[in-house]
């Protein structure tokens, strides 16, 4: 029994270890300069996120067509935050762009996007 007991107890202060490491890893992502964040106040009632690509009038690229981030972190206001890599978010943009999920926001509908489902998020092939 004592030695199932010390085994036990190594499993555990591995999953310890481990856990503290991907605590720090993460501690360590949100403090990278290299990070985009945006809060969507709509997205919980919605089951979507815009992700804007051009504005203004003339147009210009914008949000994802000219970010230099290499995450973009979403606050989905009510519903926690998603941290998404910004190739993904762009991939994610290009099929909504392609099924048409485009939308005009701002005041003057200057802004120009795509709104993307949420499950696509956490979905390995949208």
């Amino acid at each position: 029994m004592g030695a199932l007991a010390d085994k036990d107890i190594n499993a555990f202060e591995i999953a310890r270890l481990y856990g503290e490491e991907r605590e720090n890893a993460f501690a360590h992502l949100l403090f990278r300069p290299d990070i985009e964040v945006k809060s969507d106040k709509k997205a919980s009632g919605t089951g979507r996120i815009f992700l804007e690509y051009e504005q203004g009038e003339p147009p210009r690229p914008s949000g994802i067509a000219v970010t230099k981030a290499n995450l973009w972190v979403y606050e989905l206001v009510d519903l926690g935050w998603f941290v998404v890599e910004t190739e993904r978010l762009k991939h994610l943009g290009r099929i909504a762009f392609r099924d048409e999920k485009l939308r005009k926001t701002g005041g003057d509908n200057q802004n120009k996007g795509v709104l993307i489902p949420l499950e696509w998020l956490v979905r390995l092939n949208p």
